[in-house]
């Protein structure tokens, strides 16, 4: 909950007044598909991603008045190194469930995600708050998607699970 709770909740903090100061802009929060499902045995990273789609929401409208628009990006299964590190590196079985659950067959890139932030703090974003952009190849994670990737997870070692709760 630090890094995905507090980290919004300070960064907006701090970097509010000065956006204010300078005469409005945006803050983009990193959210996550997570925060539109909900799957077992990762709930306090779920309901951590919950969180920062809330406070997303919120901030807009706390924050408009101060000419600040915030949004949020929400990736899918991202091929980031981040990913590699909970799910490891060789298993084949987890890369091709990951991309299966994505109507464009693979999972999104850092770049991807990248350019969504960007466009969210461009001024061709300038109408935009209160906003999710889900960066999650034409399909977020249902129900029944979940209930595929579950296998998944649960067949990997502990330090999949252990990893989850480090991000939290």
């Amino acid at each position: 909950m630090d890094t995905n709770v507090l980290g919004v909740i300070l960064a907006t903090k701090h970097a509010a007044p000065a956006i204010a100061k300078s005469g409005g802009g945006s803050i983009v929060n990193i959210a996550s598909i997570a925060g539109l499902i909900e799957m077992a045995n990762i709930s306090i990273y779920i309901a951590a991603k919950h969180a920062t789609l809330g406070l997303t929401k919120a901030l807009a409208l706390e924050l408009i008045p101060q000419k600040i628009r915030v949004n949020a990006v929400s990736p899918a299964a991202s091929d980031t190194d981040m990913r590699t590190r909970f799910a490891g590196p060789e298993d084949a079985d987890l890369r091709k469930g990951l991309a299966g659950l994505h109507s464009i067959g693979r999972v999104d890139t850092s770049a991807e995600v990248a350019a969504a932030v960007l466009f969210l703090a461009s001024s061709k974003a300038g109408f935009i708050t209160r906003t999710n952009i889900g960066v999650d190849g034409g399909s977020r994670l249902s129900n029944s998607c979940s209930f595929y990737l579950q296998p998944i997870l649960l067949t990997q070692s502990n330090s999949f699970m252990r990893g989850m709760l480090l991000l939290i």
